[in-house]
């Protein structure tokens, strides 16, 4: 996701023909960063992530071709799927963003002026984190993070992507994995530039 301006992102978002299935659950995460935030890098890097997250699963869902997901079309999507399906991907892959940008903690505690803790606790705040997406931040997603790297990442991000989405919940392709990781990379990169661009 390349560095733009927040009124451009902030009207796309708003205006997708996708916002009544996912743009109305990160509509309200960015209005919560909104109101949580106490500078310019706090709103940037909550508002950046929320909309790398809905572009993602826009994109899983097939309801936007911004992000080329081919290797997934393979795959057939469940007939019905409901709020808490949609919100449970969209945590899991906020979860792999912050887990992502934590490699570069210095750099973003620094721009946002918050310690450790506050960080974590104001990013479950504004993403409204359940017990249960915490669970899977804490067990599942760091810990394979820190035994197998990004691409561990992204198998049980992939993991949680499947069963909630997809017909067939089989592990994720290497295909299909190199391609998130891919995603997941460009977000994250395009989140730490955007916090190095200087406020106007």
């Amino acid at each position: 996701m390349p560095p733009i301006t927040m009124i451009e992102k902030l009207l796309a978002t708003f205006n997708n023909p996708y916002k009544r299935h996912v743009g109305k659950h990160t509509r309200k995460f960015n209005l919560r960063a909104i109101q949580k935030a106490k500078n310019e890098s706090q709103k940037r890097l909550w508002l950046s992530a929320s909309i790398a997250s809905e572009e993602l699963v826009a994109a899983l869902l097939q309801l936007n071709s911004k992000i080329n997901l081919e290797p997934f079309n393979k795959r057939l999507l469940k007939e019905a799927i409901d709020k808490k399906q949609v919100l449970a991907v969209l945590r899991a892959y906020l979860s792999a963003v912050v887990v992502l940008i934590s490699t570069y903690k210095d750099t973003v505690l620094t721009s946002t002026a918050l310690t450790e803790q506050n960080f974590l606790q104001a990013w479950c705040w504004v993403f409204e984190y359940q017990p249960e997406d915490m669970k899977i931040f804490d067990e599942i997603l760091l810990t394979a993070y820190s035994q197998f790297g990004t691409i561990g990442l992204m198998k049980e991000t992939g993991k949680i992507m499947a069963d909630n989405f997809y017909q067939e919940t089989s592990e994720l392709t290497s295909e299909e994995i190199t391609v998130l990781e891919g995603i997941l990379l460009n977000d994250v990169s395009g989140i730490l530039q955007y916090l190095k661009q200087p406020s106007k």
